[in-house]
């Protein structure tokens, strides 16, 4: 349990504070390179190092194909009650896109290798069924998207919810980081329209 809080401290807390000084909300192409090699790849890494994971089959297709549909009905639900936010700095060209979309799955399989696999497996592990251990995920999750505001903390769980029935019994990792992974690429290409 030791390891796991200290990987949530380390990979979660370096997140914060790798976003280069004065880049204000949304994208920068910088911040998020930056992020994509210094912090999401490498815990990543750390996290498929400790678990190995199957290929991607069809199950994880059909996963993606349920998930990500549930995952924009709750977004468009929780945000329907918030008033217009801060508008980000978007991408302008086919490169920041393509750096963007890369960082949203890095973030997808880092994030749901972490929080639907490793931390729910390491709390069964320590006697407490796997549907505490989700709830449990799904709260700390909530948790690290508090800077988002009330709105945010509160899909943040609901959707740690839904991705972790998504991922199962089966503990399947890919269907669900794609799911987030298209989940926050589809959030950003919302806002590119709509703004």
């Amino acid at each position: 349990m030791i390891e796991a809080l200290l990987l949530y401290l380390a990979f979660f807390g370096s997140g914060l504070i790798l976003r280069p000084k004065g880049t204000g909300p949304g994208f920068s192409a910088e911040g998020e390179l930056l992020r994509l090699f210094l912090y999401t790849l490498p815990a990543f890494g750390v996290l498929a190092f400790r678990k190995k994971t199957a290929r991607p089959g069809l199950q994880d297709v059909i996963t993606c194909g349920w998930v990500l549909p549930a995952l924009i009905l709750l977004g468009l639900g929780v945000s329907a009650g918030e008033g217009p936010g801060i508008p980000p700095v978007l991408p302008k060209n086919l490169p920041e896109w393509t750096i963007l979309a890369l960082s949203c799955l890095g973030t997808g399989y880092m994030e749901e290798s972490f929080f639907r696999l490793y931390l729910p497996w390491k709390l069964e592990e320590a006697g407490l069924p796997w549907g505490k251990g989700v709830f449990i995920a799904a709260g700390l999750f909530a948790l690290c998207h508090i800077y988002e505001g009330p709105g945010g903390f509160l899909f943040a769980g609901l959707a740690g919810i839904c991705l972790a029935l998504g991922s199962g019994r089966s503990r399947s990792l890919h269907g669900i980081a794609w799911a987030h992974g298209g989940y926050n690429l589809y959030v950003w290409l919302a806002v590119s329209v709509s703004g």
